[in-house]
């Protein structure tokens, strides 16, 4: 009896150093395009990849085309292009909308760089705060709350979860003059609102190989929401929306490769979903044989 209890013991001890390592796949599956892989291996629903023809999948496997102002006429500026041709867009299902239909950054923080799951959101947080303020000097920090037990956050009340951390930015950007001026707090008119909704980690994983982060372990975060607004303007127009993938396209630039951005689908204004890594962009495009 005593050894029995013995092994029970052992085996829970097992179980309870390693509930917090998830099973994921580390192999990119070829049947699918770059960004369904990222996708896959996150936390986040997966969206769906489109096929095309070869001539299309070669114009936009281009990884020189960026996302700019609708301002800037430069022929690989996707702000520009009619990109009718890769746009896939699938109605959520049932009452709740997938998470794919909304902005998410995806990120595997390197286990050497944190000692845990829950230091390891502050890590991630660290870096994405230093990125932003590298992106946008002329900036001002709002707040960060947490949504547990702590004051709200009435930006972005209900769109997080209640393990959310919120962190709101005002940010002035040079290429472009934003005018989200119901704010009263800002230290100067015509600021961009950027905001994320930073969820918590759900454990360590083996980091896919073609993730990038040079490390074989990770701590996964969950999908967090992330946003930019440039205007009160409920629902952007076409334009809008262009310029504001231009600002996540700059943020993207300074961040890890480690670090991804989801852009939703938006069909209303003729946009793809996309996900941009290290200021590329990756689309869910694959070959029609």
């Amino acid at each position: 009896m005593k050894k029995k209890l013995t092994s029970l013991l052992m085996a829970s001890a097992l179980l309870t150093g390693c509930q917090s390592f998830i099973s994921k796949p580390t192999k990119k599956d070829i049947m699918h395009s770059y960004a369904w892989n990222v996708n896959y291996v996150s936390n986040m629903d997966v969206f769906y990849d489109k096929k095309v023809s070869p001539n299309v999948k070669n114009i936009f496997d281009d990884y020189n085309y960026y996302w700019g102002f609708t301002s800037d006429n430069n022929p690989k500026n996707l702000s520009r292009m009619n990109l009718d041709p890769i746009i896939k867009y699938n109605y959520p299902v049932g009452m709740a909308a997938e998470e794919w239909a909304f902005n998410h950054i995806l990120i595997w923080v390197p286990k050497e760089m944190a000692t845990s799951k829950e230091q390891s959101r502050l890590v991630a947080e660290k870096i994405l705060d230093k990125a932003i303020k590298k992106t946008w000097p002329d900036m001002q920090f709002n707040r960060m709350s947490e949504m547990n037990g702590g004051p709200l956050n009435t930006f972005t009340l209900g769109l997080a979860g209640n393990s959310s951390r919120i962190s709101t930015y005002f940010i002035w950007d040079r290429d472009i003059s934003c005018k989200t001026n119901r704010f009263t707090n800002q230290k100067k008119p015509n600021a961009c609102l950027f905001y994320i909704s930073f969820k918590g980690s759900t454990g360590l994983v083996n980091t896919p190989k073609f993730i990038g982060s040079g490390s074989s372990e990770s701590y996964i975060i969950d999908p967090s929401f992330i946003s930019i607004d440039i205007t009160d303007n409920l629902k952007p127009n076409a334009s809008e929306e262009r310029d504001r993938r231009a600002l996540i396209q700059k943020l993207s630039n300074n961040l890890p490769s480690w670090m991804f951005i989801y852009l939703a689908p938006n069909e209303k204004n003729s946009l793809p979903a996309v996900m941009i890594q290290s200021g590329k962009s990756y689309f869910y495009i694959t070959e029609n044989r």
